[in-house]
């Protein structure tokens, strides 16, 4: 399976894909009624839904999403503390959250068609079987969407399956940064970047996920680690906080 920085293509070249396949599609695509996503028994938990084992459910499992300044939309903001001080709001776009959940059944085997089993790395059947994601289970991306250069990025270690994470509140480690995507189950990986002149190295075990809601109208939650700037001789030590609140936009075809 080819990986980028780490991380499995899946996670990232199908994702790119499947950004220009929605928008030229105009993400019209609609289920057929009582229809959710089948790579997943998720649609089958109550809005309650406990959380993996190994992860630590949240008290907030019934929390109302925030009503976004965006009308239509979500948004989310980066935090940055310690050495720099910063704070970044964006609206929410079609690069800041993607999850297979959110997606029918169609437009998935769709995605492996197109891109062929020795991408993707077998068949829609084989792929789910194994409880791997075929884009991906979560992907938080709170960047600016005309610079994406600038934000903050969460997601599951290539271990982790649908099992691991279902669609729920629930709490999850982040294990390391992006070259540690092999890293434990049931773990997420985190990365921040601010400019192009500058790199920052997240500390391992230094933060988790929290999501408080998540199911097929919203999720919301936040994610906080501490990273290091990276190739330098008096690095910069900061700390991250991101909090989102996405919806389920016009280009998810599963909700």
């Amino acid at each position: 399976m080819p990986r980028i920085r780490g991380v499995r293509v899946r996670g990232w070249a199908l994702l790119a894909v499947l950004t220009l396949l929605t928008a030229a599609c105009g993400g019209e695509t609609t289920p057929a009624a009582g229809e959710r996503p089948t790579t997943t028994d998720a649609s089958e938990q109550p809005t309650t839904s406990t959380a993996p084992s190994g992860a630590v459910e949240t008290s907030g499992s019934t929390t109302s999403a925030p009503e976004p300044s965006t009308p239509g939309g979500g948004e989310c903001t980066v935090t940055i503390t310690g050495d720099r001080e910063e704070v970044w709001t964006f609206e929410q776009a079609i690069t800041s959250f993607s999850t297979d959940y959110w997606l029918s059944e169609e437009d998935l085997r769709s995605t492996v068609e197109f891109l062929g089993e020795e991408i993707t790395g077998g068949s829609y059947e084989e792929i789910t079987g194994r409880g791997e994601p075929i884009i991906t289970f979560l992907q938080i991306s709170c960047s600016d969407p005309d610079n994406l250069i600038q934000g903050a990025l969460v997601l599951p270690t290539n271990a982790t399956r649908a099992t691991d994470l279902p669609m729920g509140p629930g709490t999850y480690p982040i294990s390391g940064g992006l070259f540690d995507a092999d890293g434990e189950v049931r773990t997420m990986i985190a990365d921040v970047s601010v400019n192009e002149d500058e790199v920052y190295g997240t500390a391992p075990g230094s933060g988790s996920l929290e999501i408080t809601r998540w199911d097929l109208d919203g999720i919301v939650g936040s994610f906080s680690f501490a990273a290091r700037e990276a190739f330098v001789d008096d690095p910069q030590d900061i700390e991250v906080m991101v909090q989102f609140s996405f919806v389920c936009r016009e280009w998810f075809s599963g909700c």
